[in-house]
């Protein structure tokens, strides 16, 4: 009797759920026209968090059409869902239907980290992206073309989320290198904008700039405004993962970026030091950086951004993802999904008992 009554529930609940996906379906689809060109996304599950919106942005702002097909009680999950929210609440969400001007069907999956560096599927992986507030609001990057030596970095650096271990070897933390670089000389941990004003004036010897947003709320703007005024930018790793959005808005301003050699090689096309980026291994070698760029004249960090501007247009603009989809034999894609994909990852290594 109570094994019914659990199985009532669940048909009950189930049903309720598929009700409310309905809505979502019935309130936020669009309709297609017979000439629009539609990718149909099959999402192996509803967990891509922040990466999903920008993915469709990207696809809709040249010209395609994405459309999910997925169960209605999927829809509610992905509508509990901040960022993917955003999917529905900016006009994203087109209906699927029987006629459609089907260009491409695509899988996408959230084993990214595991596509990456186990099953060695580069060729297949979707680039991270910016945050998708700054694609939501239609934020855009400034140009400024002035070489200078100044690194920029803007980000949350408390050791409550940034100085968990990184689930891959070797992996410094973003709390333990801001410590580290607290004690040189040519570190300038912001708190008023208005007493660095002079650093961005001079050419003279290199700087770390570090705005804690706990401490300088940066909007998007407010970033890429800052971003545009720097030649380099010091890309530190995510929450339990080198990779981080903060880089790619930074490559889209044409911003050097300095980062660890692993996380320069979690690029789907790796970066190359002294071409596009600067590498360290570790905190001797982050040191060092500041005496390879006093070295550099200006010709030489000009070149090096145009190198980024040339990569970034190449592989991670929305032009350069969606050609990925589109204009290859690939239908099976991998996707960014945080948190999700290193719980698979770690999966799989367990699984295939790699150390």
């Amino acid at each position: 009797m109570v094994k019914f009554e659990f199985i009532k529930v669940k048909k009950i609940n189930k049903f309720i759920k598929w009700i409310k996906g309905y809505y979502i379906h019935s309130k936020y689809g669009k309709n297609l026209r017979i000439h629009n060109k539609v990718i149909i996304i099959e999402p192996v599950e509803s967990k891509f968090n922040r990466y999903l919106y920008p993915f469709f942005y990207m696809l809709s702002s040249n010209g395609f059409k994405p459309v999910l097909n997925v169960k209605k009680h999927d829809l509610l999950q992905m509508y509990y869902d901040k960022y993917q929210r955003l999917i529905f609440k900016n006009g994203l969400y087109f209906k699927y239907t029987r006629k459609m001007n089907v260009i491409k069907k695509i899988v996408i999956d959230t084993d990214y980290f595991s596509a990456l560096l186990i099953n060695k599927k580069r060729e297949k992986i979707v680039p991270m992206c910016m945050h998708p507030l700054i694609y939501a609001k239609n934020v855009k990057p400034f140009k400024n073309n002035k070489a200078n030596r100044i690194a920029f970095f803007a980000g949350t650096i408390s050791a409550i989320h940034h100085n968990k271990t990184q689930i891959f070897k070797g992996v410094i933390s973003r709390y333990k290198i801001v410590q580290f670089l607290k004690n040189l000389d040519n570190t300038i941990y912001v708190n008023n904008k208005s007493n660095i004003e002079n650093v961005y004036n001079s050419h003279s010897k290199s700087h770390f700039l570090i705005y804690d947003t706990k401490t300088i709320n940066l909007t998007p703007s407010d970033l890429f405004k800052e971003l545009s005024r720097s030649s380099f930018f010091l890309a530190l790793p995510g929450r339990g993962m080198p990779l981080s959005h903060n880089i790619i808005e930074a490559m889209c301003c044409n911003c050097i970026p300095i980062l660890q050699d692993i996380y320069a090689n979690m690029f789907p096309v790796p970066l190359e030091d002294n071409v596009n980026c600067l590498i360290y291994k570790d905190k001797d070698e982050l040191k060092q950086v500041s005496d390879r760029v006093n070295q550099f004249n200006l010709e030489k960090i000009d070149q090096m951004r145009t190198n980024v501007n040339s990569y970034y247009n190449k592989y991670l603009s929305s032009k350069a993802i969606t050609n990925l989809i589109t204009k290859t034999e690939n239908t099976h894609f991998y996707l960014q999904a945080e948190g999700r994909s290193i719980i698979l990852y770690k999966h799989n290594k367990l699984e295939k008992n790699i150390i």
